[in-house]
Parts: structure tokens; C-alpha cells; sequence
């Protein structure tokens, strides 16, 4: 998965953690398998992975890429990740899988914009945050502020829209808590 078309992130991995907690363990284990610096636990209830892990099939969603484009590189690194999963699953038996270095992310917040125009961002995805500071804004074309989001948690931004323009109700930026790196 690649985010949105106008979505730009840094490498992460959604593990089901609304399921039961042996799915919830499994699904963790597999998104270690990936390279995705940021591990994230999902309470999503919608979306295939989610549904199989509801269904008490441990699951993943690895995001990596986004606005549209096609980059190698980030192609290559998607296949060495399904590779090493399936390593560690015991379908590919031509080596040992990896287990890599995370942080953990909890609390994710998923913002929409709560107004449409155009879309100021003062972060990065992968840039941590403070709560309270100042994530972005939505300017009218005039460049009228219409409204200041700011962090109400500490943590790290995993993705935003990067488009200049915004509408109403679109996914705008997610952040979410670091736990601990593990």
C-alpha cells in the first residue's frame, strides 16, 4: 500500500490490535518482519486487513510511498519485506527471517480537514512532535487563515496530504504517540 494519491509518509506498518490477543501478537510479529521504521497498532474496524484480523486472521497494511508515484527503490524494499515475512511464516525457506529494530507508535490520530482551501503543513511525516505545537493551517486562496491545527499529543507524524489544496472532510495529517523503540 502506497497512502493516498495525495498522501506523502514515512515508511510504516498498521498491525491489527482490535483483535483477539493472540491475532493481535501474530499480526505484531509479521510487521517486525518489514524494514517500515514506525510500527503502528490499529484499532481500525474497516479495510481488509482489519476485517481479517477481526476475523482472527493476523494482518498487516505496510505503507510506504504515496503521492502517486512509482519509485524502485520503494518497490524493491516492498518485496524484500513480503519476502522476510514469508520467511518467517515458513513459506520461503531459502533463509532466516529478520527481525528489525521499530518504534512502536499507539494513539494514532487521523485528522480531516475541517474546512477546504489551502493546506500549509509546518511538519514532515517522520518529524516528532510536541503537544500544542502548530501542525499546519487552512488558508483561503486569499491566504486568509481559516484554521490552525495543532498536536493534542506528543509523537510522530506519519502522514499528510501534500497536495496544496484541501476539501472539506479529506484525510488531512496522522500522527500518533511513540511508545518505545523495540
Amino acid at each position: 500500500h502506497s497512502g493516498g494519491f495525495c498522501e506523502n509518509l514515512i515508511p510504516h506498518a498498521y498491525y491489527h490490535g482490535a483483535a483477539k490477543p493472540e491475532v493481535c501478537a501474530a499480526s505484531c510479529r509479521m510487521a517486525r518482519w518489514t524494514e517500515a521504521k514506525y510500527l503502528v497498532r490499529s484499532e481500525a474496524r474497516n479495510g481488509f486487513y482489519s476485517h481479517a484480523g477481526q476475523c482472527g486472521v493476523p494482518a498487516i497494511i505496510l505503507e510506504r510511498g504515496g503521492c502517486g508515484l512509482l519509485l524502485e527503490d520503494e518497490v524493491l524494499a516492498d518485496i524484500a519485506d513480503v519476502k522476510n515475512i514469508l520467511r518467517g511464516l515458513g513459506f520461503l525457506k531459502d533463509a532466516p527471517a529478520i527481525s528489525y529494530s521499530h518504534t512502536m507508535v499507539q494513539n494514532g490520530r487521523y485528522l480531516d480537514a475541517p474546512a477546504s482551501g489551502c493546506w500549509y503543513p509546518r511538519k514532515k511525516p517522520g518529524d516528532q512532535i510536541q503537544k500544542g505545537e502548530l501542525l499546519g493551517e487552512i488558508r483561503s486562496i486569499f491566504s486568509e487563515p481559516l484554521c490552525r491545527i495543532h498536536a493534542e499529543t506528543d509523537g510522530v507524524v506519519l502522514y499528510q496530504t501534500a497536495s496544496l489544496g484541501i476539501e472539506t472532510g479529506a484525510p488531512m495529517i496522522a500522527y500518533g504517540e511513540l511508545e518505545k523503540e523495540v
